[in-house]
């Protein structure tokens, strides 16, 4: 297969095949964000190239995308990976700051 077709290892390993939000993340997402599991799923559904990372304040690596739901609404999520392609939701709202809206609009 010619390079320009096949995707860089890196690539394979940032695919998430199941989402985990744990109970007082679930709580504090509709609480506070007003983000419902089903809008985090649909925002992972629809995000497409390589996450951001960053080291978190207790020094874990943290990821992030922006994706949109199905009714349009952009969802900044936060993440950690538990074990391969098993992303544990920290945070899921909606994005501020003129980053996240460049980001947004790159696609």
């Amino acid at each position: 297969m010619p390079y320009a077709q096949r995707a860089p290892d890196w690539v394979a390993k940032m695919r998430v095949d199941e989402i985990q939000i744990p109970g007082p993340v679930e709580e504090k997402l509709w609480a506070r964000h007003g983000v419902t599991p089903r809008e985090v799923e649909e925002a992972f559904a629809d995000y497409r190239g390589p996450w951001r990372t960053r080291a978190g304040a207790d020094g874990r690596r943290r990821h992030y995308i922006l994706g949109r739901t199905y009714a349009g609404r952009l969802l900044k999520i936060i993440f950690l990976l538990a074990v391969p392609h098993t992303a544990v939701v920290v945070s899921a709202r909606s994005p501020s700051g003129r980053k996240d809206e460049r980001r947004a609009r790159r696609g």
